[in-house]
């Protein structure tokens, strides 16, 4: 229960293999195809991640795998014959984007979970934002004059003027639940317990508020939660998995959330500011950068288990690949993560129409999140000019309107869309 996590080995402990000036050669990993070689775009959520995403776990580093195999050949050979790919290796980067104040269910955690469970060397990793405070973050930034490099303000759990008057859970009911009051509690565990019972806290309280939401909307309430509930599933939590006094449990949580005081690796106003730069918002999960079926994909639990799935075996098989090829070695890379991070299909940003189509096309419009004319993926070098009243010539006549759009060629649909948008063009 008490087993540390990655970020409680040696000095190098804020080295997750991805570091700003990584030493993994970016025209290596052009030339190895790491993502082209899988069909999957991918969005690099590895880049200027320090301070925003928090490790729960690192297969390389930490005590508990250190029985595992540490040569891939021997991975591969036991993975042909139908074993997990164990590896003392991070094979897999599993990001989620989630909001456990929220009470929602983020599917391909699960998947994630059943992973490490199984064996499977993937690392885990949690960026806490509230969607709201990442939208007020990109909003912040747009305005910023050029050469600020300060950070997005955002607001504290309580008041500081009204702290002193929060001592009890009952006092905490008069505030919301909030995203930066999860990510305090969870840092609190992981600090003080190691990322592994962080984990659990994180599947435990997302489940638990799931389950209160879900009987708030049978019962025809509004599902919101207040302060003083996720402390008190905080101190269910540590009361069953760490043996602690529940009371002792929440009076420190209460401690922690009126301070304010960020005790990890991860600061809010840095987590939602990756967020901001990234395009991401809670819901979203990805696997070696590829996007996972998200909380809002409405198909249903078993086709969204299955899709995540055939994401994770599409995967396997590129790293397999990769392996047999001797671009991933006992040697090298340093970073694998930084390696599928690279190359072609790789963007800086999430946008929505990097979401991959099943088939339904439609107007996409997020002014709040900045997808608009700056946002457009290709041309880069698009120049910006400014439409005028009566311009002197056809020449100084700029595009009015720009068509952005993914279309999935291989369906009647899409190949449709693709003919009346030449026919109205030509039109």
């Amino acid at each position: 229960v008490s087993s540390k996590g990655a970020d409680d080995d040696d000095d190098d402990e804020d080295d997750d293999g991805y570091d700003e000036d990584d030493e993994y050669d970016e025209d290596e990993g052009a030339s190895a195809g790491a993502s082209s070689s899988s069909g999957k775009f991918r969005i690099d959520v590895g880049r200027g991640y320090r301070g925003a995403v928090s490790y729960a776990n690192d297969v390389e580093r930490d005590p508990q795998y250190k029985r595992w195999p540490s040569g891939v050949q021997q991975m591969l050979f036991n993975a042909q014959f139908g074993g997990p790919p164990t590896v003392r290796r991070n094979l897999f980067t599993f990001l989620a984007v989630l909001d456990p104040s929220r009470g929602e269910a983020l599917p391909a955690l699960d998947l994630a979970l059943q992973l490490m469970q199984g064996n499977y060397p993937i690392r885990i990793g949690f960026l806490m934002v509230a969607e709201e405070d990442a939208i007020d973050c990109a909003k912040q930034l747009r305005g910023k004059a050029e050469g600020d490099e300060s950070g997005c303000a955002v607001k504290p759990v309580v008041p500081p003027a009204l702290a002193d008057s929060v001592v009890t859970v009952k006092d905490a009911d008069q505030y919301p639940a909030t995203a930066r009051a999860a990510s305090l509690l969870y840092q609190s565990v992981k600090s003080a317990r190691g990322g592994m019972l962080g984990l659990s806290w994180v599947n435990y309280v997302s489940s638990a508020l799931q389950e209160e939401a879900e009987e708030k909307r049978f019962n025809g309430q509004a599902p919101g939660f207040t302060l003083g509930d996720l402390i008190s599933v905080h101190g269910e939590f540590m009361e069953r998995a760490a043996r602690m006094d529940g009371e002792e449990a929440r009076e420190r949580a209460l401690e922690v959330l009126t301070s304010g005081e960020e005790l990890g690796d991860v600061q809010y106003a840095k987590a939602v500011e990756f967020a901001a730069n990234k395009n991401l918002k809670p819901g979203m999960a990805f696997l070696n950068g590829i996007p996972m079926p998200g909380a809002d994909d409405d198909r249903g639990a078993m086709a969204v288990m299955q899709a995540g799935q055939r994401v994770l075996f599409e995967e396997q098989n590129n790293l397999m690949q990769l392996i047999m090829k001797g671009k991933i070695t006992d040697q090298g890379p340093r970073s694998i993560y930084a390696m599928t991070l690279t190359g072609d299909n790789v963007y800086p940003k999430h946008h929505p129409l990097l979401t991959e189509s099943r088939g339904k096309y439609g107007l996409y419009h997020d002014a709040y999140r900045g997808n608009g004319g700056a946002s457009l993926l290709t041309p880069s070098d698009h120049p910006e000019i400014e439409a005028t009243a009566s311009p002197a010539s056809d020449d100084d006549v700029p595009t009015l309107h720009v068509v952005e759009a993914r279309l999935d060629l291989d369906t009647e649909e899409g190949r449709s869309a693709a003919r009346g948008f030449v026919l109205t063009r030509d039109g």
